[in-house]
């Protein structure tokens, strides 16, 4: 008996050794991460493009392998909910709520642990605060300090947790337009994200892309853009409209509030800053830029006029609808060395008017040749920037000034033009030509033939004509400083008058380089010719001939005739006044010799 009570003993003694040796595993064959005493939880935060896809599900161990970048700056609470007792195995509900605060680092990661004050139990999570550029997660989530897995053969003390957060995303759309609303293709945008700001002067940008442009509906999509601050800026506007080059400023922000569609609760959206006439909430309107023509005489571009005749040109200019914005415009026309600006003449008080503004709103200057109209700007309201505020809702108008082709021009045609040149205060700088107008000056002359009236083969030279505008043969034709010539030389005469005209030996005489319209020859001294050795002079012209001239270079021949006197008067003291005496003589005889007889007879 006692050699088996020993055997037994043994094998108790056995059995408690092994007990002893594998009893603590069996005890935890279910599996443990970490102590009771210390228990850790961390939180890895990660920030992601919109439209990554989710990783695989959490499982609160160490070393998961989540998408995305490390975020720092995300504020986490944790709110204990229930405690935990490992001796009892017991999960209680607190009395009094306690919270733990944390904010991710560099790593994007924050550890509550003991020395922060996590104690073992379950825990609310939820993010508080973060970044502007992301989405925050405000969702709240539980965990379990120990964590027990998935399968349940297992606790965990030391938590991992990989939460993630959308990086803010927003489409962006510009619309731009021109008058009436209608949509503007082809005009290029270059879009900037402004980078810092102290003040508008030292702001600064970086750009995102290249050119931007818009499509046949006037539009420009953004795709995706982040949080923070941008501007489109245009670069190239539509053709027949002026740049504006308004920086066009827009934030891309959470906003407060509640947003079905984004399953966060938060409004992603798009803040125009830019409130004002042209600009307003993601749409821009441009306006036309301004347009000068010119005319002569208010119908064509092409005149043909006599010399020193005055004659007006027009300026016609087109406002667009943001004038009082603009800081510069001015209208110049220089004259060709040919013309002359009248100041004195064409019923125009000082050679120019205005119609559609007033007068005062330019400043007209004269140098030499050059004839400039400035716009003037508004500095008696205090604006700095001078704008043209008098023209705001003005339309157009016109310039009307006189001019004149100088007397000793030859004929030809004289072109013009007229620049304007403006600045809208937003970009757009440029000097815009109206198309070129012409004035010709007219130019004519004529030949005079003198010939004998009964036999025009035979010219007639000295004689002598007076040209004048006029049939009384009061306003004589002057040379001086004009183009005209006399047989292709100017005049000699000292006055510079067509006072003497006179035949040559061909009976002709030249007039070129004469203006246009009617004039008159006054013969003022008859051709003389030799008959049977006496000196005769043909018969002077009681009238004028009257001439027209026409706008023709080749000379029109005026045949003159004159014809010979008819007179035949005696020689003074010859056979003829003999006659006369011998007659009167008789006649005496004849009386003396009747009275005689009529004495005899009485005294008879």
């Amino acid at each position: 008996m006692s050699i088996i009570k020993n055997k037994n003993l043994s094998f108790l003694l056995i059995f408690t050794f092994l007990l002893s040796i594998f009893a603590p595993n069996l005890a935890s064959a279910y599996g443990t991460n970490g102590s009771a005493d210390s228990p850790t939880l961390t939180i890895h935060k990660f920030q992601q493009e919109p439209g990554t896809q989710p990783g695989a599900s959490g499982d609160g161990s160490e070393g998961q392998n989540p998408k995305g970048t490390a975020l720092e700056g995300v504020e986490f609470t944790l709110t204990l909910k229930e405690t935990f007792d490992p001796a009892t195995n017991i999960w209680s509900d607190v009395v009094t709520e306690t919270k733990l605060q944390g904010t991710t680092d560099k790593t994007g990661t924050i550890v509550f642990n003991k020395e922060k004050g996590l104690v073992l139990g379950r825990y609310e999570v939820q993010e508080t605060k973060g970044p502007d550029n992301i989405i925050l997660n405000t969702n709240i989530f539980n965990i379990d300090v120990p964590m027990t897995n998935a399968n349940g053969d297992g606790l965990n003390y030391d938590v991992h947790i990989y939460p993630k957060n959308q990086i803010i995303r927003k489409d962006v759309e510009l619309t731009k337009n021109g008058l009436g609303g209608s949509p503007l293709n082809g005009v290029g945008f270059q879009l900037y994200k402004v980078t810092s700001k102290t003040g508008a002067e030292k702001e600064t940008s970086d750009k995102i892309g290249g050119t931007l442009t818009t499509n046949s509906s006037g539009k420009i999509n953004v795709s995706n853009l982040g949080q923070g601050k941008y501007y489109f800026q245009e670069t190239s506007p539509a053709p027949g409209y002026a740049l504006n080059d308004t920086k066009i400023y827009f934030d891309v922000i959470k906003v407060n509030g509640d947003n079905t569609q984004d399953p966060m609760g938060q409004n992603i959206a798009v803040d125009w800053t830019n409130v004002e006439r042209f600009v307003k909430n993601g749409t821009a309107t441009n306006n036309i830029i301004p347009a000068i023509s010119k005319t002569i005489n208010g119908e064509s571009g092409n005149l043909n006029i006599n010399r020193d005749e005055v004659y007006e040109y027009n300026l016609k200019v087109k406002l667009p609808a943001d004038i009082d914005l603009y800081n510069k415009f001015e209208i110049t026309d220089e004259l060709d060395k040919r013309l002359s600006f009248v100041t004195t003449d064409g019923g125009i008080t000082n050679g120019w008017k205005v119609s559609g503004i007033s007068a005062s709103d330019l400043t007209f200057s004269n140098v030499g040749q050059k004839l400039t109209w400035t716009v003037n700007p508004d500095t008696a309201s205090g604006d700095t920037l001078g704008l043209l505020t008098s023209l705001k809702g003005k339309t157009e108008f016109t310039i009307t000034f006189t001019s004149k082709i100088k007397p000793d021009t030859i004929k030809d045609v004289i072109p013009n033009h007229a620049t304007l040149e403006f600045d809208n205060n937003r970009g757009d700088t440029r000097k815009l030509e109206t198309s070129v107008v012409t004035v010709g000056a007219t130019e004519g002359g004529f030949e005079i033939l003198k010939v004998d009236k009964a036999n025009n083969d035979i010219v007639l030279a000295g004689a002598d004509f007076k040209l004048t505008t006029d049939e009384a043969g009061e306003k004589v034709v002057k040379t001086q400083g004009t183009s005209i010539k006399v047989n292709g030389h100017p005049s000699t005469d000292p006055e510079g008058e067509l006072i003497k005209l006179t035949t040559g030996s061909n009976g002709r005489i030249y007039v070129t380089g004469l203006n246009t319209g009617t004039y008159y020859l006054h013969e003022t001294k008859a051709p003389i010719y030799s008959e049977n050795g006496v000196t005769k002079s043909y018969r002077m012209l009681t009238k004028p001939v009257k001439v027209v001239v026409n706008n023709d270079p080749n000379t029109k021949e005026i045949k003159v005739e004159n014809s010979k006197s008819g007179w035949n008067l005696p020689t003074t003291g010859g056979i003829g006044t003999l006659l006369f005496t011998l007659v009167g003589l008789a006649l005496m005889g004849i009386a003396v010799i009747a009275y005689m007889r009529r004495r005899k007879n009485t005294q008879q």
